[in-house]
């Protein structure tokens, strides 16, 4: 592994380690901080399985840009992925309301046509509205792509920041994903701080904050206390409108850097203790000192080993819905590749854990046996029958809290395979995954582990199954598990009075398995009900599927237009069989539609239609009792499946099915 690699690995998990201290204690004053708890030492409680968090949401999905567009995306561009990636007023970001929430203002303006950086522009929503906090919590992946380079960190964060935030807002982010692109190469957090300072406005008011503590610090460098008392008093949250502004905040941050001295615990407890913005303020400091540092740098049994290497993240799409810190690390890095014009060999959708680099787990665990990274393997302990396993699905229970919704497809489907590389001596191991819906467990063959071995399973075709464990269980003795992989294709079906319906709050509901976009999603009489006054939409799957059968049933029961999704990369981004009284047609949707083929069809409300629909390739194929009725190239080879309705339409579907070709 590189050294570049690991840095970045160090500065995403120290981001995550700060939203995690700061998220119970966000919105908090000082003094109720200090009254409650005193000198912070850690997490406040037990945060291991910790929620999505709209600091981890952004930076996941908005930084994909520059794989659905361009290496060098523009603000339009990232304005498109954030339409392509975002539920529509549910998770991803705070919905506050238009004008106040800044993030929920772009993004309504966005959907209504304007484009960035208009939707975030002064110009359009007001220095209020611009200038909050949300330019510099999202930023940190695009100074983690540009190690050592701030001017080309710099002009990436100004173009995503101004999706949705204008002067000091974009100021804010083009500070902290330049000071995240110099920490890969300074050790003084001091002249971290003054390089990145470098990249915005000297007159500008953020620069101005910074400047601000910076000569407090020089003057009083003992006591942070003392100094958040000049903030409090000069920057502080009653000369700024709106909810959350910037300027107190970054304000903290510096404070948080200078007084921390680039001791990674004592920086983002510091960030915490404060108040405010906690979990914003301890995230982007834990991401530029957590680069500064690198994993030596950061305890790992205080900050890293709660989190296990995983992070929900909270969109539209649910393959994206649970992700693991060593893979996102690695996707950076890709983009660090292709930025330099270095050779890569990256592949997106592979489900492959290595445990490479360094105190990796890729959320493995274990109940009867130690688990520990071990230079390059996962070394597993036990002194009688154990197994270590990673959840392949997460449902709403296994969150403590579920403020923003994760609604997340499951990363291993019936027909799929599991691969694992083995090294023991004389132990018998086998590989097994668990349904959660029916409790039942299935293995694979038993394996003789004595040096090196190989284990492999095949997932039976399953009838409405959710797997949501995938391990490998030993009789005892040490084992170690150099490599798993989940591969292949699905092979399953499903009823949908079967499913579960996931609660993930009072108002957040979906359906086990799925995630939402839009529009109401239910079970009425057995039977999945999708309705929305104009476009709603509900998938499922990966989208790195390849060529595949989907079968399924529709039944129209209000005006309107149904449809059955494929090749699905986004919600703005897809193929579609659409059901309306025009007939049957093949679509492609690109930030808008357009009709491939289309044919006579009847459409009576209340009846049932069944389609067989083949994707191979880039063609679509419509099938209806064994007759082709319909084929078109669609310009996509791979994708999620799904529903969609528009137009006030209500759908009913019974089951469906998935299967290779």
């Amino acid at each position: 592994m590189s050294e570049r690699l690991n840095r970045c690995y160090a500065g995403w998990l120290g981001k995550l380690a700060g939203i995690r201290m700061g998220a119970p204690v966000e919105g908090w004053e000082y003094a109720k901080i200090k009254e409650t708890y005193g000198e912070l030492n850690g997490y406040i409680g037990d945060l291991s399985h910790f929620r999505a968090d709209d600091d981890s949401n952004g930076p996941l999905i908005f930084i994909r840009a520059m794989n659905d567009f361009s290496i060098d995306p523009t603000s339009e561009e990232i304005g498109k992925t954030w339409l392509n990636y975002t539920s529509w007023q549910h998770g991803m970001f705070w919905w506050g309301g238009y004008g106040v929430s800044t993030e929920h203002t772009a993004y309504m303006n966005l959907a209504a046509g304007i484009p960035a950086p208009r939707s975030g522009s002064i110009a359009q929503n007001g220095k209020t509205v611009a200038e909050q906090i949300g330019g510099q919590i999202f930023i940190d992946p695009w100074g983690l792509v540009c190690p050592g380079r701030p001017g080309r960190a710099a002009e990436l964060a100004r173009r995503a920041a101004g999706v949705s935030h204008d002067g000091n807002g974009i100021y804010g982010a083009m500070f902290v994903a330049a000071a995240i692109a110099v920490a890969y190469d300074e050790k003084d957090i001091k002249t971290v701080i003054r390089e990145a300072l470098k990249e915005i406005p000297e007159d500008c008011e953020y620069a101005r904050a910074v400047r601000a503590v910076a000569i407090f610090h020089e003057e009083c460098p003992e006591d942070w206390r003392e100094c958040f008392q000049y903030v409090h008093d000069n920057w502080g949250y009653d000369r700024y409108p709106g909810n959350c502004h910037i300027i107190p905040n970054a304000a903290v941050m510096a404070l948080a850097m200078y007084y921390g001295q680039g001791d990674f615990s004592r920086t983002i407890e510091i960030a915490t203790m404060c108040g405010w913005d906690t979990d914003c303020n301890a995230g982007n400091v834990g991401c530029i000192v957590g680069t500064m540092v690198g994993l030596e740098g950061i305890d790992r049994e205080k900050w890293l080993a709660p989190m296990n290497d995983g992070f929900a993240a909270s969109n539209a799409i649910g393959c994206l819905g649970f992700i693991d810190a060593p893979w996102y690390a690695r996707y950076l890095d890709d983009i660090t590749r292709r930025l330099e014009g270095e050779p890569t060999d990256f592949a997106e959708g592979a489900r492959v854990y290595d445990f490479e680099l360094p105190g990796s787990t890729h959320g493995f665990e274990s109940e009867t046996a130690r688990v520990a990274n071990a230079g390059g393997c996962l070394k597993c302990e036990s002194h009688g029958p154990a197994e270590v396993y990673r959840w392949t699905y997460h449902g709403p229970e296994w969150f403590t809290e579920t403020a923003y919704a994760a609604e997340a497809c499951p990363e291993l489907w019936p027909g799929q395979t599991v691969k694992a590389k083995l090294r023991g001596a004389g132990v018998r191991a086998r590989l097994f995954v668990w349904d959660r819906i029916s409790g039942k467990r299935y293995e694979g063959e038993e394996v003789l582990v004595d040096g090196e071995a190989e284990a492999e399973f095949r997932l039976p075709s399953l009838d409405s199954a959710c797997i949501a464990r995938a391990g490998v269980s030993w009789d005892g003795g040490e084992l170690i598990l150099d490599e798993m992989r989940l591969i292949g294709d699905p092979d399953y079906t499903v009823e949908f009075a079967k499913l579960p319906i996931e609660k993930f709050t009072h108002l957040d509901r979906c359906i086990n398995q799925f995630a939402r976009f839009k529009g109401i999603c239910d079970r009425e009489d057995g039977r999945l009900f999708l309705s929305c006054a104009d476009e709603g939409m509900v998938n499922t799957g990966d989208l790195f599927w390849g060529d595949l059968r989907f079968t399924t049933d529709m039944t129209p029961t209000a005006e309107g237009v149904c449809k059955a999704l494929v090749r699905l990369q986004g919600v703005r981004r897809l193929a579609a069989v659409e059901l309306s009284r025009e007939g049957l047609a093949i679509v492609r949707e690109e930030f808008g539609k357009k009709v491939l083929a289309r044919c006579e069809h009847s459409f009576e409300l209340g009846q049932k239609y069944e389609f067989t629909v083949e994707c191979r390739g880039e063609q679509v194929t419509v099938f209806e009792n064994g007759r082709e009725l319909l084929t078109a190239q669609v310009g996509l080879n791979r994708g999620a499946v799904g529903y969609g309705v528009e137009q006030g339409a209500r759908m009913l579907i019974e089951k469906f099915s998935v299967r290779p070709l």
